[in-house]
């Protein structure tokens, strides 16, 4: 997995899209891979809590969890997403307001162990955020960023 950055407006709020980023049980609406989550923590969404998940793809399934590592409301969220055998990455997620009240939704992503850092990223469901953030059921980006993924039913 090579790093990876991708950068959105969302017509929302920071408030409104940090609320969904801390959302565990959304992740397998807007998460490329995502398929369940298994178990949150009940301190979630303190750092060093964590949800457990399934990812995959098709028949391929591995359990992991993501920890908080780094919270600063309404403006960050660095993850550390566990992707059991696969290894790990560090997603950090940054906030920002423009003056018309669009966030300005950062993502950066960087494999740090396991042979995830051998493959290249399918992207972020950034659309899917944007459209949850708005209320609405489908993406709410004119110009969606290239990687990106579809909402999908949860499982």
């Amino acid at each position: 997995m090579s790093s990876s950055h991708n950068t959105s407006r969302i017509a929302a709020s920071n408030t409104r899209v940090f609320d969904i980023l801390l959302d565990a049980t959304t992740y397998p609406d807007w998460l490329v891979g995502a398929q369940a989550i298994t178990h949150v923590d009940p301190t979630w969404p303190a750092v060093g809590s964590s949800f457990h998940h399934r990812i995959g793809a098709g028949p391929a399934r591995v359990p992991g969890s993501t920890t908080i590592a780094e919270l600063e409301p309404d403006r960050s969220l660095t993850l550390r997403a566990g992707m059991g055998v696969l290894g790990e990455a560090e997603v950090r997620f940054s906030l920002e307001s423009d003056e018309d009240g669009t966030t300005v939704l950062q993502i950066d992503e960087r494999p740090s162990r396991g042979i995830v850092r051998l493959t290249d990223p399918d992207g972020y469901g950034v659309e899917i955020i944007a459209g949850q953030a708005k209320g609405a059921a489908s993406p709410a980006l004119p110009d969606p960023p290239r990687n990106t993924a579809a909402a999908k039913p949860r499982q």
